[in-house]
């Protein structure tokens, strides 16, 4: 008899190091993860090195065990949005909880009210600012919103680049939104899953993200692909009794359309976008350990970022010579509908275009441009400028 590929995936932060923290499954998150995203098994055999005094292969004995869960899933943004009347962003969800687990826990930035002066190279927020210089703000207008980055900040007036299409109005808001930034050995939590394959429960204990990426095409939906590789996996002899079930995904998944994409303050329209964050996920090998890792560690993101820009020979000139920019990519239009605000913005304060390829696109010419994330060396004093952040609302 043929058996189903039904499978249903969640996830949830440890507390300790591969140990199930929820035993009963009412704590796992579950993931849309589509294409029924089967575990592999990453059992380790030893070889058995003794002489029988016969030419044979001699058996192996089991060794490490564990697991890697490839994942592929819809982008989609917070609940709720956060707004002056509502200004902390909404507690965790899947996403979130990879994302923290990939680059450590997230700052929380708050909604704020718009006062009625600015510009558009400034906004002027109602009471005491909470954003500072190298923070991003996402203006909320009439029918989108608009990912800024703050350059220098006075009480309550932020000064942004690029220009805004409109002029911050009074009646609208600064949407919070979570921020992830780069890390040197974050410590964001590692990860437990719950998998039921065909009515069959799996644990998957002691995982870390070791792949990453946003993909997004234009017109279509953007999405995250990756893995999560895990220290143990083990067969459940009964499934979890209150592992969510049925649960109906309400927010709506985030469309790469009316999404900004800048250049420096060029704003480039573009047919495809890649963004590889190239994570180095290191075991913290431990001879104490059940399979001899002590815990997992991201140790580094280093984003490589690949575009198809139509041709424009601006781009080529700043290959050739090197040129630095700050890069701002937004997806989704950021647009207030139903309470939510439903986009992500990546930025990276430095980046340098890397290669350069003709593309042809039937009739028409187009660019395929590879970009890195580059330091971009100290602000004032000994503080550096922020490596890149990651921000959804």
């Amino acid at each position: 008899m043929a058996r189903s590929d039904r499978v249903r995936l969640g996830v949830c932060p440890e507390v300790t190091f591969a140990t199930d923290p929820s035993a009963s499954g009412s704590l796992y998150l579950p993931m849309p993860a589509d294409d029924a995203p089967l575990f592999q098994w990453d059992q380790q055999l030893e070889p058995d090195n003794y002489s029988t005094g016969r030419v044979r292969h001699q058996g192996e004995h089991m060794s490490s065990n564990g697991s890697t869960v490839p994942f592929s899933m819809p982008m989609m943004g917070l609940s709720a949005a956060a707004t002056d009347l509502a200004p902390t962003p909404v507690a965790n969800d899947y996403q979130d909880t990879i994302l923290d687990s990939a680059f450590s826990l997230s700052t929380n930035m708050v909604g704020e009210g718009i006062a009625a002066s600015g510009s558009s190279t400034s906004i002027v927020v109602q009471d005491v600012a909470n954003l500072a210089a190298d923070d991003m703000v996402l203006v909320n207008h009439a029918t989108r919103g608009e990912w800024r980055y703050v350059t220098s900040i006075s009480t309550v007036t932020a000064n942004t680049t690029p220009v805004m299409s409109v002029i911050p109005s009074a009646v609208r808001d600064v949407n919070g939104y979570k921020a992830w930034r780069y890390n040197e050995n974050n410590g964001g939590p590692t990860l437990a899953a719950y998998q039921e394959v065909d009515g069959v429960g799996y644990m998957h204990l002691g995982g870390k993200p070791t792949a990453l990426k946003i993909a997004a095409e234009s017109g279509k939906e953007a999405r995250y692909q990756g893995s999560l590789m895990f220290d143990r996996k083990s067969r459940l002899g009964s499934l979890k009794a209150s592992f969510p079930a049925g649960v109906a995904f309400t927010n709506p998944t985030i469309r790469f359309t009316l999404s900004e994409i800048f250049w420096g303050t060029t704003a480039i329209p573009v047919k495809k976008i890649e963004i590889d964050f190239r994570l180095k996920t290191v075991p913290v090998l431990s001879s104490d350990a059940l399979n001899g890792r002590g815990t997992m560690e991201v140790h580094n993101a280093d984003p490589r970022i690949t575009i198809e820009p139509a041709f424009t020979s601006s781009l080529e000139d700043d290959f050739e010579i090197g040129t630095t920019r700050n890069l701002l990519i937004a997806f989704g239009s950021g647009n207030l509908t139903g309470g939510r605000v439903s986009t992500v913005c990546f930025f990276a304060f430095s980046a340098q275009i890397k290669k350069v390829q003709l593309l042809k696109d039937g009739g028409y010419l187009r660019q395929q441009i590879i970009l890195d994330v580059v330091d971009p060396g100290i602000r004032t004093g000994s503080t550096a400028y922020r490596y890149w952040s990651l921000c959804r609302a």
